[in-house]
């Protein structure tokens, strides 16, 4: 701005003198012109406008006032502050030339000083003596006048339990991740994904049952030397059947046979496999493995016993099903703990969604493979949990407004009343995700005490019952008491009817 250009500066009705004196030190103009809109009372007692012309006098800035008020233009002149009508005259007026406010002709003078001793705390009244005795017939008048009062007039109370309706309603909130604020016409919440890492291990008992191999065949063979040399079967050597799918057994000590043609020797032996395999019967062994097969043959003169079967648990896949299925439950509860605790601190107004938990596993293992034999499995799974986290102050906002929406005319929405039940999160055919909210609250007649007043001004008790009744929408009777308890009308004076609402659990009583 120039040096001949005028800034205005507006007075609204809340501003403090604090903001108009750092608005003086800012201005980028010179010239400054204070415009009330509203604000007289605390400019024309003169302390304002005194702290406003030394911010400006330190500052370096020239300060006019625009009005219209005599009492306000006369406050100023006193400090030397130019007035103005209009905003026309301060743009003709030489601000350069030196101001001196008008004289006040001595009727004026008398009236300021006056108006100056009483805004400081004095009286208007010239004497002590003169102060004092008008003090004293103020207060003896005042002490009267509240005694005619209380004996004259009579007083009342009126208690009412204004009606109330249920409010309720189910709003599908629109959960979007790409939206950054709520939209209360589109009933959307913003959201965004928080993610866990867990991981956990869970044992439990197989249930599948079938024949194990548990015990060996046993028995013994005859070797029979062809040679006629010495011949020597250690211990260890492999004897097995001839027919059909080959037996395997094994003998359990050392023998020699005699260096003769057809010279024979007994070995004991047991089947490599347990199991009823190894129960076979005579003559059935006829085959050596090994290099003593070119110095010996070999039978069993006897049948073979010992080889049997027990009951065993084994791994179904029904077993395995239900460990990951029970271990992944697990492993969405920690991750949803560890969410909302992770929630708590850093974003407390933001909450989960209810049934947004997913999870997604990295790493699966099993202690034992499908049908072995064992009787317990052991899982061992790492995953990460994620969940949709919402604003819990936008959630409540949305169901505020729903419910402000169904207020029927002269009711109003009792807020705490107001509860938020959210429902489970789902996904809909358009690909959104939509969450259940259900608010619901109380509305509550709208009674005012001028209109209780102005029903029962003056009337007689039963008149007054009746009309209350019979106007307002009430909960219950009213409730009425008397001041005498011997008078029979309610009083005349609308200022000695006291109102007062019920709650509730407080139901107004009969007359």
């Amino acid at each position: 701005m120039t040096e001949d250009e005028i800034m205005r500066l507006p007075i609204e009705a809340d501003d403090s003198l604090a903001r108009l004196r750092a608005a003086i030190t800012h201005a980028e103009a010179e010239r400054l012109l204070l415009v009330p809109n509203g604000k007289i009372g605390d400019l024309t007692n003169g302390l304002w406008l005194k702290a406003l012309a030394r911010e400006a006098d330190r500052s370096g800035k020239q300060l006019a006032l625009l009005t219209n008020a005599a009492p306000l233009r006369r406050a100023a002149q006193r400090l030397t502050i130019r007035t103005f009508a209009s905003e026309e005259a301060a743009e003709r007026a030489d601000w350069g030339e030196a101001f001196a406010p008008p004289a006040l002709r001595d009727d004026e003078l008398l009236a300021e000083r006056r108006a100056e001793r009483i805004a400081l705390g004095g009286s208007p009244i010239g004497s002590w003596n003169d102060r004092l005795i008008t003090t004293g017939l103020l207060f003896a008048g005042a002490i009267l006048l509240g005694a005619l009062m209380l004996l004259l007039i009579p007083g009342a109370t009126i208690a009412l339990q204004p009606e109330t309706q249920a409010l309720s309603v189910a709003l599908p909130v629109i959960v979007d991740s790409g939206s950054e604020e709520v939209n209360l016409d589109t009933e959307t919440i913003p959201s965004d994904v928080q993610i866990a890492a867990v991981e956990g291990q869970l044992s439990g008992p197989t249930t599948g049952r079938r024949d194990i191999p548990a015990t060996r065949a046993t028995g013994q063979v005859l070797f029979i030397n062809v040679t006629g040399g010495n011949v020597a079967i250690p211990s260890g050597t492999i004897v097995s059947t001839s027919a059909g799918t080959p037996v395997r057994f094994r003998t359990t000590a050392d023998v020699t046979l005699p260096a003769t043609v057809n010279g024979t020797a007994t070995a004991p032996v047991e089947a490599e496999l347990p199991g009823p395999s190894g129960n076979v019967q005579p003559f059935q062994i006829r085959i050596i493995e090994g290099s003593a097969a070119a110095s010996a043959r070999v039978l069993n003169e006897g049948a073979f016993e010992g080889g049997d079967v027990q009951q065993q648990n084994v791994v179904t896949q029904a077993d395995k099903e239900l460990l990951l299925a029970q271990l992944t439950q697990q492993l969405i509860t920690s991750g949803e703990n560890e969410l909302r605790r992770r929630l708590a601190e850093e974003s407390p107004d933001v909450t989960l969604l209810p049934g947004s938990l997913t999870i997604e596993i990295t790493a699966e293992t099993y202690s034992h493979a499908l049908d072995a034999a064992t009787d317990n499995l052991t899982l061992d799974l790492r995953a990460t949990v994620a969940g949709v986290a919402i604003s819990a102050t936008g959630l409540d906002s949305l169901g505020r407004a729903a419910l402000r929406e169904r207020v029927p005319e002269g009711y109003q929405l009792d807020t705490e009343s107001i509860t938020m039940t959210p429902g489970e999160a789902q996904r809909g055919g358009d690909g959104l995700l939509r969450l259940a909210l259900r608010a619901e609250g109380e509305a509550t007649a709208r009674v005012l005490p001028s209109q209780v007043r102005e029903l029962v001004l003056g009337k007689p008790l039963d008149e007054a019952y009746r009309v209350l009744e019979g106007e307002l929408p009430l909960a219950a009777k009213p409730q009425i008491s008397l001041s005498p308890g011997w008078w029979s009308r309610l009083p005349l004076v609308a200022i000695r009817i006291d109102v007062t609402m019920l709650n509730d659990d407080r139901p107004a009583a009969s007359p």
